[in-house]
């Protein structure tokens, strides 16, 4: 079966009404669009003569990222702030500044108004954390909640982020922590909170009670100057390196050593009798951003992560090849282990965890 990824990229070139390229005028104002599902982390760019590129990107709630919500451990807030941070981040990795965010908020009929209340509560919280207006969107009833979002920023011309301009050589950097959010799904999933300490479990939980976007970050990226590569980590850390290395047809190695893994995903990969670095890999939603470079450049965006911030870290770097590789200090070389959302089902395993083969 089709995975997201692929289905994107058909509809993207097949359908007449998704239109790429080109000049096109409204009202005396020319405009370019940019829509390439290869090239953009789930973002279009709007190129507005006069104005600079308007980036538009949008994603919804629900599934699996509803399971600890769906358990009693997330409130209504909690899952309206993360609706506004996920959307926020795909525009980050664009090196777009917020300017706002459309909503759809729906919610089954047993939801009571202080309820519904609780979730715009949340989303007006995200909203301000970003400094992005809630611009409209639209309510009603369904089945279940659902929650949607697009968000919509603004870059100086030409500056939009590319994931696409990689190079052999270059330093793979994380700007942040990894395997949180994915931690927390597992160790609910699997009915391991109450072997956890009350500590740990919170410090999972806040992954997805207080996520935090970066499009700061994001913002000087694009103004800097350097050539980077952006994405963020929306889909785990293993997903989102096989994607920027089957994009620029290179090799991922990443330095176990290296990898910057919350907390808390030990003590869940251990109860789990998994491997951390496997579980910290897999499926999580992380949004720090990766970022690659030339390696002479590789100390100034870390100087600017940390200006603006967050703890950035160099986990690893491209070369001729394919596929994304983990490698030890002593020098031994496998794949890299993890499960991504597209081949995820059920609980995280071992066997799931020893590494996907389709890369080598």
């Amino acid at each position: 079966m089709a995975d997201e990824k692929s289905r994107v990229a058909w509809l993207v070139n097949a359908l007449p009404s998704i239109v790429s390229g080109g000049v096109h005028a409204v009202q005396g104002c020319d405009y370019s669009i940019r829509l390439d599902a290869r090239d953009s982390d789930d973002c279009a760019v709007v190129s507005i003569d006069g104005v600079g590129d308007l980036v538009v990107g949008t994603d919804y709630i629900r599934g699996p990222k509803f399971l600890l919500y769906e358990k009693g451990f997330l409130g209504n807030a909690d899952i309206g702030r993360f609706l506004v941070t996920a959307n926020i981040s795909d525009i980050a990795a664009m090196g777009a500044a917020p300017i706002g965010i459309l909503v759809v908020v729906r919610y089954p009929s047993e939801m009571g108004l202080e309820q519904f209340r609780d979730v715009m509560a949340g989303i007006d919280d995200g909203c301000r954390a970003y400094n992005a207006r809630l611009l409209g969107g639209d309510t009603g009833s369904a089945e279940r909640l659902i929650l949607s979002g697009t968000a919509i920023g603004l870059t100086t011309a030409g500056k939009a982020l590319s994931r696409s301009t990689a190079e052999p050589g270059d330093v793979v950097i994380v700007t942040g922590l990894i395997g949180g959010a994915g931690a927390a799904i597992q160790a609910g999933r699997v009915e391991l909170v109450r072997d956890l300490t009350s500590a740990v479990w919170e410090s999972l939980l806040d992954c997805w009670r207080r996520p935090v976007a970066q499009p700061r970050l994001g913002r000087w990226l694009s103004d800097a100057g350097f050539r980077v590569t952006c994405q963020d980590v929306s889909d785990g850390l293993r997903a989102t390196a096989r994607e920027i290395g089957e994009l620029n047809s290179l090799a991922v190695v990443l330095q176990g050593e290296a990898l910057p893994l919350h907390p808390g995903v030990e003590p869940v990969a251990r109860l789990m009798n998994v491997d951390p670095v496997g579980l910290g890999l897999s499926a999580s939603t992380d949004f720090v951003l990766v970022v690659t470079c030339a390696a002479h450049h590789a100390d100034a965006i870390l100087e600017g992560v940390s200006a603006c911030g967050y703890e950035g870290r160099a986990v690893g770097h491209l070369e001729p090849g394919s596929g994304v590789w983990l490698q030890h200090e002593d020098g031994l070389r496998v794949p890299a282990p993890g499960v991504e959302w597209r081949n995820q089902v059920g609980e995280v395993t071992e066997d799931m965890l020893r590494g996907l083969q389709e890369e080598t």
